[in-house]
């Protein structure tokens, strides 16, 4: 699934108390020096980025840029122990829905009580009508 970036949205004018939190949850990622390594079910996977590809949409909606990011993490099917050398990454992740229907969910990521991201995961792709609606919808309350 890809992730989108709207640039001009300022990261630090977000207020979730003004959005309709649809889903949170928290992600402990374990960074050692052999990679990232997840929590599944209590057991330890080792995740691999692949970089697919990314690209710009300048004047994507009126004056927004969209930025595409088709990267995504490998999970590698053998279990790793988790050796003393490692640091316990958290975060808090939320998730928006404009309904239940909608196929494009705002994701806004928490460390440490910041925030340390937000993008769009969409089903659809960027160019499709309800992509850009559910896009623009999301500009609107964030704006």
């Amino acid at each position: 699934m890809k992730n989108y970036y709207i640039p001009e949205i300022n990261i630090y004018n977000i207020k979730l108390a003004n959005l309709n939190i649809n889903k949170s949850y928290i992600q402990r990622i374990f960074l050692t020096p052999y990679g990232k390594i997840i929590n599944k079910k209590n057991k330890f996977f080792k995740q691999k980025l692949n970089v697919n590809s990314s690209y710009k949409i300048d004047n994507f909606l009126e004056k927004f840029t969209l930025l595409v990011n088709d990267d995504e993490w490998e999970t590698f099917s053998n279990e790793f122990d988790i050796t003393d050398e490692h640091e316990v990454l958290e975060k808090k992740i939320f998730e928006v829905k404009l309904n239940s229907d909608s196929q494009t969910i705002l994701k806004i990521e928490y460390i440490d009580d910041t925030i340390n991201d937000f993008y769009f995961t969409s089903n659809n792709e960027c160019n499709t009508i309800f992509f850009k609606n559910d896009i623009s919808s999301f500009i609107k309350m964030l704006i």
